[in-house]
């Protein structure tokens, strides 16, 4: 396809086209159902929304957030993807890039990274709650006042614009039609939240408290997992953020071709792990063992299983800024 600019994002055609098939013909059915159905399709549906397209078609979005592979009379395909089809993950038209681009990248998981990781201790239930609570309740607020502070003008106008919109037409959708935007649009607003919450908790979990402005050794890498093969390799996050332009297929090669620098940066690399939500969901069970078996021993971290696992849990402390005392962020 001319309007393609690299041929292996073929793949984002091939999803986008599944994802619009399966999704949005039951989306917009159960506006026109009586409610005993739409709750009877419910679950279905919701496992259907993200057990089975949500992680592939999310991190499609932050791909083409990173890389635009459409150019020419492509460049529609590329917006109905970053800011149509999002839309059924509950997601506003103009949130993702100022929040992950503009923002995160920008801030690397220190102090003025709306979602930092630094001020909690993150093997607890109540920290992570915190986390993300602040996150949904208060997340638009602070993003907004954000990208004012950065001078990012036609950001937070797109941003506010489009999530004033989105907020409008969900309560609208509630008062009209209860059971199916409870469905289609409430639950997925918070559940999307959830989960993008989560993973990048489990992504920056294991922080140096010595170099907290080195955004990738305060970042970790997955390696033989799932979720890499299913999510344009995600897993490889420490080498995204040291390379945030880098085509998502050389990922691998690009590590294989130099995991020694990642060795003597101390980035924490688990090998087998199938997901970030396996490794959130380990760490709220305090599971170090699972950890320290799924380590790999790159000649610079602790060999020892005991040593791996006092390593990882020292990773997990909270730093508290200055002058500010714990819990007061929300």
């Amino acid at each position: 396809m001319s309007w393609l600019r690299d041929p292996r994002d073929l793949a984002f055609i091939r999803l986008t086209l599944r994802a619009s098939a399966l999704l949005l013909p039951p989306a917009t059915a159960m506006f026109f159902a009586p409610p005993w159905l739409v709750w009877t399709v419910a679950l279905p549906y919701l496992w259907l929304l993200y057990a089975v397209l949500g992680g592939p078609v999310l991190l499609m979005v932050h791909a083409l957030t990173h890389r635009p592979s459409f150019h020419g009379r492509g460049v529609w395909l590329r917006r109905y993807i970053c800011h149509c089809l999002p839309l059924v993950y509950g997601l506003s038209p103009f949130a993702y890039r100022p929040h992950h681009l503009v923002m995160h990248h920008a801030e690397e998981n220190r102090q003025e990274d709306l979602s930092s990781t630094l001020r909690y201790t993150r093997d607890r239930w109540s920290d992570f709650a915190r986390y993300y609570l602040r996150f949904l309740l208060c997340g638009n607020f602070q993003l907004a006042r954000y990208l004012r502070s950065r001078a990012q003008t036609r950001e937070r106008r797109r941003f506010v614009a489009g999530e004033t919109c989105h907020l409008a037409v969900m309560l609208l959708l509630v008062w009209q039609a209860p059971a199916a935007a409870l469905v289609v649009c409430v639950l997925p607003y918070a559940l999307t939240r959830f989960f993008l919450m989560a993973g990048n908790w489990a992504q920056h979990a294991f922080v140096d408290l010595t170099a907290l402005d080195d955004g990738v050794r305060n970042a970790t890498i997955l390696t033989n997992a799932r979720h890499n093969r299913r999510c344009f390799n995600d897993g490889y996050h420490a080498l995204h953020h040291r390379w945030p332009g880098l085509h998502w297929a050389e990922m691998s090669a690009s590590y294989q071709a130099d995991w020694r620098t990642y060795a003597e940066n101390r980035v924490i690399v688990f090998d087998g792990i199938p997901s970030n939500q396996v490794v959130w969901w380990r760490l709220m069970r305090k599971d170090y063992g699972y950890f320290a078996d799924h380590m790999l021993d790159l000649g610079v971290l602790p060999v020892a299983r005991a040593e791996r696992i006092a390593f990882l849990q020292q990773r997990v402390r909270a730093r508290v800024a200055a002058g500010v005392r714990a819990g007061e962020y929300l």
